[in-house]
């Protein structure tokens, strides 16, 4: 972050870069962005512990009541009772 931050105060920061650390961290372009405006925001350089998400047991039996069965197209989940 620092370095963005360093090249984006000379002027000097380009999307090419941005592109670049989010392909070496695994993370869109968009999440470098927001990393870097809240490192100027809040002048944390490091960039924030992603938390994960779990899909609690109740979300799954409301996704079942209104029929998310087969969502994505079969392509992601089987049906709203599975789990991934």
């Amino acid at each position: 972050m620092r370095r963005l931050l360093e090249r984006q105060q000379a002027g000097e920061l380009a999307t090419r870069h941005v592109r670049a650390v989010a392909e070496t961290v695994g993370v869109s372009e968009r999440t470098v962005w927001r990393w870097l405006e809240q490192a100027k925001t809040t002048g944390q350089l490091e960039a924030p512990v992603r938390q994960g998400y779990a899909v609690s047991d109740e979300v799954w039996a409301l996704l079942g009541e209104v029929g998310v069965s087969g969502w994505w197209g079969g392509s992601g989940w089987a049906s709203a009772g599975s789990r991934c």
